[in-house]
């Protein structure tokens, strides 16, 4: 396994508004049920990311997808009973 860089912000300032907020806020619900759920090593990422879905701006997406992108890359991942 190689380690993986985690360089994340959010810039607030220089970033431009989202286009579609509902499209952030859907993306977020389904996140949380998936942290919740079945996946809680995405835990603190969506909590720290959610925190700013009132105002969300590109770099919040930016974010969200990363997510999605660690999700599809360790879908094989999970709890084992």
């Amino acid at each position: 396994m190689k380690p993986v860089g985690t360089p994340t912000s959010y810039d607030d300032e220089e970033s431009p508004d989202v286009d579609d907020v509902r499209m952030v806020s859907e993306a977020l619900g389904t996140l949380m049920w998936i942290a919740n759920s079945t996946r809680p090593d995405i835990s603190f990422a969506v909590n720290t990311v959610a925190r700013h879905r009132e105002r969300p701006k590109q770099c919040l997406w930016e974010l969200i997808k990363r997510i999605l992108r660690y999700l599809r890359g360790t879908e094989k991942h999970g709890i084992v009973y």
